[in-house]
């Protein structure tokens, strides 16, 4: 089901904290998941996050940034991407919707790409993980969402010259999330509003 003004609401209490100067500014919002949401792998709600990442990001011109936040697993001591539902969740996201990393925050970006790649995420005997990125792999698969985005651009009436900065964004979001950049090193802010704003379903 497509989410409705009343079914997602818009919180802007957030807008009122003070950020570090100097801060990266980056455009878009928050948008906050369920861990219910999460284990039923219910994805209607994306459908109207994702709607409003491409409308914004058209009219703008620039790209707009999906933070996602989940909630329910603060007791967790595991990594969101190390959380099974999680993995599928967002295994179903992308089957869906392939264009999804093109929208990510470096953060956002983070939690996907090791949902996508378990085995670049080996656990060790005595506890903890080695990571093993492999930016091939990982570069091949933003790549064939940035084409899938790209193409969502040009048929929202965007030209090539106009959606290439847009993607040179996307790009450097990938860079940022090599050097493991999230949330606190960035802020996001809505593009019309310039408040950070964080959507969540509404009660």
């Amino acid at each position: 089901m497509k989410p409705t003004q009343e079914q997602f609401s818009v919180n802007r209490a957030a807008s009122k904290k003070r950020f570090p100067t100097g801060m990266d500014q980056l455009s878009g919002f928050i948008a906050e998941f369920e861990k219910a949401v999460v284990v039923h792998k219910d994805t209607s709600d994306v459908a109207g996050v994702r709607d409003d990442l491409i409308a914004l990001t058209i009219e703008f011109r620039t790209l707009c940034h999906l933070e996602i936040s989940v909630t329910g697993y603060n007791d967790d001591i595991r990594a969101l991407y190390d959380v099974p539902e999680v993995r599928r969740w967002i295994g179903v996201i992308l089957n869906r919707w392939p264009d999804m990393l093109f929208w990510l925050t470096p953060g956002a970006l983070w939690v996907f790409i090791l949902s996508m790649n378990p085995d670049m995420n080996e656990p060790l005997p005595g506890g903890g993980h080695r990571l093993t990125l492999d930016p091939e792999v990982i570069e091949a698969q933003v790549a064939s969402s940035h084409v899938a985005a790209e193409g969502l651009l040009k048929k929202g009436g965007l030209n090539a010259a106009q959606i290439a900065p847009i993607t040179e964004i996307a790009r450097e979001n990938l860079l940022a999330m090599f050097k493991r950049k999230k949330l606190g090193e960035y802020m996001v802010l809505h593009p019309k509003l310039n408040q950070v704003i964080t959507y969540r379903r509404g009660i």
